[in-house]
């Protein structure tokens, strides 16, 4: 019999590989559906798979003796308990990752055979180096010290894989997408071949069981924490810590998968909601007011009161562009009071307290360029431009923007203003942004912040209805001629107006006075009549949010000893209550981004 160079028989080296190769076809083909595998399914290949090993034993028992027979046996045994510390390793990274289940086998399979093919290279490299230097054992057996004491000094801790060098360095490389393109290891974003997040590459699933699209990021104020709350159950998922004074509500990305947080000392808090973990974090400012995140989730932008600027970001959190809050002159500074996603415009818009201009910042690399100056010719565009993607289009005002919300077709920015230095109201205007002009005055002496107005259909036409801080009024306003529709009393002034689609009511709070702070008025948006209150005795009850399919709304008695309260949407019965601290605010993912008619945006 002729043996190879590797000391067997040419035999014994062709059933070897026929039975490695079979083994690799056989698993491929009988798991090629991405299905999980169970317990009983693994129990049995597991079986098989041994059965296998101690057939190549008996046939190397009959071929080559006793004690060859027993070497293989004794190193697979080896193998297979080491395996086990392997498993908590695998399982690790499945973690980290969010592998979901019907995967985990293809991505464990590759990631083996990407295992033997450097093994075997360095087997070979290392036997020549060996072979050539003897003193490169002393080597090896330092490097081997050293991981043990990395792993003795990490014992108990849990794994992570955020600082890891080769991680870190692949990523550098070989850039990663945020999405999923079936199951491709690679795609095409904005003409780049990039990688898919993992080599199964249909979307992540959480590592949770509930609707991802019905989740509710509730912010704990009191406490400075945040809870994510199941739409269906009502029963908190998560609770984790924040920084200080979130402020201007979460934003999601458009698949629902992260959320990013803005707090008041300039923190922006990028969360992993299907992995349950912060992924990035960075400062914009020390004061800063609050972010908005592009409908792509490639860019996220922070309007801070201090220092005078707007950051911007991408994805990762890494700092991409720093806005001066200024005049274009440059003598006259502003602090950034807000910054919204104009998503249908692929702009970010920007008002400043202290400027009268209202700012479009576009994300789009086909914008039209801009020109800041005059143009000799409007049709040949005869002037000094610069381009539109990443700058800004200034839309002259004739008193500053506080701050705004969108109409549903994202045209106009539905703006407040401070009191006026004169008579001391308040006032709020209707900025159409392609034209970039004011078409309008609201009549509405008093219009809180941060979209806490809602917009629907009513009759032939669609209203705006927004608090009045000047006092307990609601005040509806016909869209098509900005006149005032009605004007309907409640017990006093509030600050939030929360609806849905599939509701014929819309919710309003009195927060802000001091005797009715613990009332919600319900009103129907088809007669524009007070229908309901809801009361909490000596509480402060604010802040509706509903369900994804409108059928419960969500109210936060907003104190120490605070909760959430589950109302039916219907009957206003509450249905359930969970023990809150001082919850601030609520945030439905679908309403979030679909962009409900009935929330803020």
């Amino acid at each position: 019999m002729v043996s190879t160079h590797i000391g067997f028989p040419t035999e014994t080296v062709i059933v070897f590989i026929a039975l490695s190769v079979g083994a690799i076809f056989i698993d491929l083909f009988m798991h090629r559906d991405d299905k999980p595998i169970s317990l009983k399914s693994a129990a049995l290949w597991s079986v098989f798979w041994v059965v296998v090993a101690m057939a190549f034993a008996g046939f190397l028992y009959v071929h080559h003796g006793a004690e060859v027979a027993s070497l293989f046996v004794t190193g697979y045994a080896l193998e297979k308990v080491l395996s086990v510390d392997n498993l908590f390793v695998m399982m690790a990274i499945f973690s980290w990752f969010s592998v979901p289940d019907r995967y985990r086998h293809r991505v464990l399979y590759w990631g083996i055979i990407g295992a033997i093919v450097l093994r075997t290279i360095m087997i070979l490299v290392g036997g020549w180096l060996l072979q050539q230097f003897h003193w490169i054992l002393y080597l090896f057996g330092a490097f081997l010290i050293l991981t043990g004491v990395k792993m003795w000094w990490a014992a108990g801790e849990e794994p992570s894989l955020d600082g890891n060098p080769a991680l870190r360095l692949l990523r550098r490389v070989m850039p990663v997408s945020h999405n999923y393109d079936g199951e491709k290891f690679w795609t095409v974003e904005n003409g780049t071949r990039i990688a898919t997040p993992l080599p199964a590459g249909t979307p992540n699933t959480p590592l949770w069981q509930a609707d991802p699209m019905n989740l509710f990021v509730v912010v704990e104020g009191g406490d400075h924490h945040i809870s994510l709350l199941d739409g269906d159950k009502f029963e908190v998922i998560k609770r984790f810590p924040s920084r200080f004074a979130l402020h201007g509500g979460p934003k999601f990305t458009q698949d629902g998968r992260y959320v990013f947080f803005g707090s008041r000392d300039g923190w922006i808090t990028k969360y992993d909601l299907y992995r349950l973990q912060v992924v990035a974090e960075v400062r914009a400012g020390l004061n800063m007011r609050n972010v908005a995140v592009s409908a792509d989730g490639q860019w996220v932008m922070a309007a801070n009161y201090l220092p005078h600027t707007l950051a911007l970001f991408d994805a990762d959190l890494n700092l991409v562009k720093t806005y001066d809050a200024a005049t274009q002159d440059g003598t006259s500074s502003s602090r950034a009071s807000a910054v919204y996603d104009a998503t249908p415009r692929n702009s970010f818009v920007v008002a400043l307290k202290d400027i009268p201009e209202i700012w479009e910042i576009s994300y789009d690399k086909n914008a039209e360029p801009i020109y800041d100056g005059l143009v000799h010719d409007y049709k040949m565009k005869e002037g000094i431009s610069k381009p539109g993607f990443l700058n800004v289009r200034r839309t002259p005002l004739t008193e500053p923007l506080d701050d705004f919300f969108f109409d549903q077709s994202y045209q106009h920015a539905l703006g407040a203003t401070r009191p006026r230095k004169g008579d001391g109201k308040p006032s709020a205007q209707v900025v159409n942004l392609d034209a970039r002009v004011k078409v309008a005055d609201l009549p509405i002496a008093g219009m809180p912040h941060l979209g806490s107005g809602i917009t629907f259909a009513y009759k032939d036409t669609t209203v705006l209805a927004s608090p009045n801080l000047g006092g307990g009024a609601i005040d509806v306003i016909d869209m098509k001629n900005w006149q005032t529709v009605r004007t309907i009393p409640t017990p006093g002034a509030g600050f939030f107006m929360r609806s849905h689609e599939n509701t014929p009511y819309a919710w309003t709070d009195s927060m802000m006075s001091p005797t009715a702070k613990d009332t919600l008025t319900i009103i129907d948006k088809r007669t524009l009549e007070p229908v309901a209150q809801v009361r909490e005795p000596g509480k402060t009850l604010a802040h509706i949010e509903f369900t994804k399919d409108g059928r419960y709304a969500l109210a936060s008695v907003w104190e120490m000893d605070g909760a959430i309260i589950v109302l039916d949407a219907r009957s206003f019965k509450e249905v359930k209550r969970l023990p809150m601290v001082k919850p601030v605010g609520k945030y439905n993912v679908w309403n979030k981004i679909s962009r409900s008619e009935g929330t803020s945006h």
